[in-house]
């Protein structure tokens, strides 16, 4: 009889150590599902530029050399079949660097502005798949690495807008309805709002500033048609892109000005609207030789509105000027057109490359983000970019590259663009790893 009882409570020890096995395998499971909803990528670029200025009005010539980096980690998740994530944290730096960081626009650049060491959020959104055609986004959205930044490194398309239609990263909502269904081709129609804030919180005056410039935000949507053709006898992918975007009353804030131990601020009501037009047509592997050609036009449009503009003289009065004008209620229009193409030489691992932009006078691109230090995208003349790349590896790669920006006009975006003779060239190397 005892031996009976010893063995029962035995199997019930066993039993109750095997059940609590199972749930703490259960539970580390559950653990190791909710870890696994997470996938994680990589890049590093390395860089070295001679950069060079030459302007022959002033005889004010320059050469500067330096070298740099740029990291981003990765990071994607899909918590759910129809909704997934998608992040990135990136910095930018002078490596070693002796004095304070490069100061650039710091809410749409800061992570390729060469800061330092910090560590900005470079993107961060979600896409949420309300049917198979319909699909809702919203974050730091990927407005970024359009077509052809990718033919340098060889990779495949990375960002969903073209290079001339985002020079910045932006932070907003958007909704991408699939057309392909009714059209039997790959056509997207996207719709975005990304709104830009500048909130002045104060003990007495909330959301307001001390002007009459009182209005803290500024909208800005852009709509666009997508349209891709795979697998035809002319190339692997025709794809053909037209966006337009505007800018509502974008503020330009008050400026404080010292002058010897006094502090005076400057007011200004000047607000900007800004229109950009973007078509945009690509060719992948055309006719299966591994030539690439973009070609992108970009239409901008400027107009201030006053009364007051912004004091470029720091002594107040009517000497107060507009955004890319001399008026505080003057308007402006330009164009540009950046042609691309890559070969990609046989099976070689090298890739030959070309880029040239022809702009007018009233041109207005803001280059905030590009590895370029000198605003290549944004000359107001011509500007040429060759180069040649080497695939150590698929995903490795070093690349040596010439720049050369003649300005026929040149504005530091307050004022009137003016004639200059101002002439940018560099000649760089860049190694890059993605991973």
């Amino acid at each position: 009889m005892k031996l009976s009882i010893t063995l029962l409570l035995s199997l019930l020890v066993g039993l109750s150590a095997s059940a609590q096995t199972i749930e703490e395998r259960v539970e580390e499971l559950e653990i190791a599902g909710s870890l696994n909803i997470f996938k994680f990528s990589g890049d590093l670029m390395l860089f070295y530029d001679g950069v060079e200025l030459e302007n022959d009005s002033t005889a004010a010539d320059d050469t500067t050399y330096s070298t740099r980096l740029w990291s981003g980690i990765n990071f994607t998740a899909a918590p759910y079949e129809d909704l997934k994530f998608y992040g990135r944290f990136a910095v930018s730096k002078y490596i070693n660097e002796t004095s304070d960081p490069q100061e650039t626009v710091a809410g749409i650049s800061s992570s390729r502005g060469n800061h330092g060491n910090e560590v900005y959020l470079e993107k961060a959104y979600f896409d949420y798949s309300a049917t198979d055609q319909l699909i809702f986004s919203a974050g730091r959205l990927p407005t970024i690495d359009g077509v052809p930044t990718n033919y340098i490194t060889g990779q495949a398309r990375q960002g969903t807008y073209p290079r001339l239609a985002y020079g910045a990263i932006f932070d907003g909502a958007g909704i991408t309805f699939k057309l392909g269904d009714f059209f039997g081709e790959d056509l997207s129609l996207r719709a975005l709002y990304t709104p830009f804030n500048a909130p002045t919180f104060g003990s007495s005056n909330i959301n307001k500033e001390s002007t009459g410039n009182d209005d803290s935000m500024s909208d800005a949507y852009a709509v666009q048609l997508d349209w891709n053709k795979r697998g035809t006898s002319i190339a692997r992918n025709i794809n053909f892109l037209i966006q337009y975007n505007e800018v509502n009353a974008l503020n330009f804030a008050d400026q404080t000005v010292a002058t010897g131990s006094s502090v005076t601020t400057l007011e200004s009501n000047l607000n900007v609207d800004l229109t950009f037009l973007t078509i945009h047509l690509e060719l992948e592997d055309i006719v299966n030789s591994g030539v690439n050609l973009s070609l992108s036009y970009l239409d901008t449009s400027i107009d201030n509105n006053g009364p007051t503009g912004v004091d470029t003289t720091n002594v107040g009065g009517a000497c107060c000027v507009g955004f890319h004008s001399n008026s505080p209620t003057g308007s402006t229009s330009g164009s540009g057109l950046l042609a691309s193409v890559s070969w990609r030489v046989f099976d070689t691992g090298l890739i030959l490359g070309t880029e040239y932009l022809d702009s007018d006078k009233e041109y207005a691109y803001f280059d905030f983000y590009d590895w370029n230090l000198t605003d290549f995208y944004s000359t107001t003349g011509t500007a040429l970019h060759v180069y040649a790349t080497y695939l150590i590896k698929p995903t490795f790669t070093i690349t040596a590259g010439f720049r050369s920006q003649e300005y026929d006009y040149y504005t530091s975006g307050l004022g009137a663009a003016t004639a200059s003779d101002r002439e940018v060239t560099t000649m760089y190397l860049m190694n890059s790893l993605t991973f």
